[in-house]
């Protein structure tokens, strides 16, 4: 009954700290995040379209 009790303070514990981690990363490197979220957007933009062309290359 003891260690269940652990377990479950573990458990809410690694919730907190990985809670508090994600918002101090989103606190310090926000404008990062944003970067790094636009450059996987647009890479993947450039291969949706490029498989698009590609595709219409194939059927023309």
């Amino acid at each position: 009954m003891f260690g269940k009790n652990i377990s479950q303070i573990s458990v809410v514990h690694r919730l907190y700290i990985g809670f508090a981690v994600l918002t101090i990363v989103i606190a310090l490197g926000g404008g990062g995040a944003l970067l790094l979220g636009q450059k996987i957007n647009s890479s993947f933009n450039m291969l949706t379209e490029n498989s698009a062309k590609t595709q219409l290359l194939a059927n023309g």
